[in-house]
């Protein structure tokens, strides 16, 4: 077996070792990710109508999209940092954090009063219930950027298992005895998962203690976040549309439709998570080289991969979701062929983020996320929904093309 690993290393002229012990740590909590939603998509879709589980998903892409006030791309930074030895000021950050955090709590607030004053009170109350979380949710977070940046994988994947069976056994719960109330089940929901996401910051804060302190973290993290701006305007894009132009029902549908190739896709940016460490330490030159020369090894597999990924799809959403959301299956399949450009996106992201190449990161955070948002626009004004489904393709591949032009001028 060491035999066949190291032929494997010096063919692919990639560290094995260190990708499939944290590639598969990695791995395991993107699976555990998966697994809890899918669960939970499971149960809702059982118990809520479609309407009510549109309006489920709507309030919490509303609730993510403003998670960027609470500095989202700190986690980032504090990754790197931690990498470093240097994320000994990971108190101070949160306290950062949590004070931008009351910013969207006050947004959130007048979006709950709004749609009581429009005589929706589901989404009145369920903004005010997102707002009571908001800044307990993303601010102690940091933990999983923390140990991750010190390559603890296990430790990080341990963490989250217990995050993730708090939150979807209390969701699960929660939608036993709420049936059709969704705001009950958001409460509980949010309310056991803000308490164990406090409870392992505050455990980990201990061994941040022992990093050196680097000031760069929190400047570093404020600086993608702004630049990450438009990016997360755009990443909730599709759905904004969905939400304020289309019925809830079809929000729902569409929410489905997004499961394979999200979760296909959370599977690729585990294992690209690990790149980070491996960049840093190799050099950046080298760095690209070994990068080019493993993907045509890679990308093959990726195609085989996205494969059986849609020939299951439908068998997967009939027997999960019910026959009632098979209007899904056609939209995820069409998504699925988008992680192809999705995991060269990421690889790229990440060697970018690893040098922190400013110049590049400037560029693709004002440039994609307009490509983005116009193409889903246009795609959405052409032929709906499934504009909007085949938009995911288009802009990700103009992505792609625009990352190595980058980084052949980019020197």
């Amino acid at each position: 077996m060491a035999k066949l690993t190291q032929a494997i290393q010096n063919k692919l002229q990639i560290d094995v070792k260190y990708f499939l012990k944290n590639g598969t740590w990695s791995s395991l909590v993107q699976f555990t990710q998966m697994v809890s939603g899918i669960v939970i998509a499971m149960v809702l879709t059982r118990v809520l109508t479609q309407e009510l589980y549109g309006y489920y998903g709507f309030l919490f892409s509303i609730f993510s999209l403003l998670g960027l006030l609470s500095i989202t791309e700190m986690a980032r930074s504090v990754f790197r940092s931690s990498a470093k030895g240097e994320a000994g000021n990971l108190a101070e950050i949160f306290w950062f954090r949590f004070k931008w955090s009351l910013l969207g709590t006050a947004i959130m607030i007048g979006l709950g009063v709004w749609y009581f004053h429009q005589a929706n009170d589901i989404l009145g109350w369920g903004f005010l219930v997102l707002s009571l979380f908001f800044p307990f949710y993303f601010a102690p977070g940091m933990w999983k950027s923390f140990l991750e940046g010190e390559k603890n994988f296990k430790t990080s994947f341990y963490y989250y298992l217990v995050v993730s069976l708090f939150k979807t056994v209390a969701t699960i719960l929660a939608a036993y005895f709420y049936r059709d109330y969704v705001v009950a089940i958001i409460f509980f929901s949010l309310a056991s998962f803000c308490l164990v996401n406090i409870y392992f910051y505050l455990k980990v804060l201990k061994k941040a203690k022992k990093h050196k302190v680097s000031k760069e973290t929190i400047d570093y993290g404020f600086y993608l976040t702004k630049m990450s701006f438009l990016a997360n305007v755009a990443n909730y894009f599709d759905r904004m549309l969905l939400g304020f132009f289309m019925a809830p029902s079809i929000f729902a549908v569409y929410s489905i439709a997004l499961v394979p190739s999200e979760t296909f896709g959370g599977f690729l940016k585990a294992l690209l998570n690990t790149t980070i460490p491996k960049f840093i330490d190799a050099g950046y030159e080298r760095s690209i080289k070994k990068m080019f020369k493993t993907l045509k090894w890679i990308l093959p597999l990726l195609v085989v991969g996205i494969f059986i990924a849609i020939v299951c799809t439908p068998y997967a959403i009939l027997f999960v979701f019910t026959p009632k959301y098979e209007q899904s299956i056609l939209w995820a399949q069409i998504m699925l062929l988008s992680t192809f450009f999705m995991f060269l996106e990421g690889l790229f992201y990440n060697l970018n983020m690893a040098y922190a190449k400013r110049k590049v990161i400037l560029k693709i955070t004002m440039i994609f996320p307009l490509i983005r948002m116009g193409c889903i626009a246009g795609g959405f004004m052409m032929n709906g929904v499934m504009g909007i489904i085949w938009a995911h393709m288009v802009y990700r591949a103009i992505n792609t093309s625009l990352y190595i032009y980058f980084l052949k001028t980019d020197k």
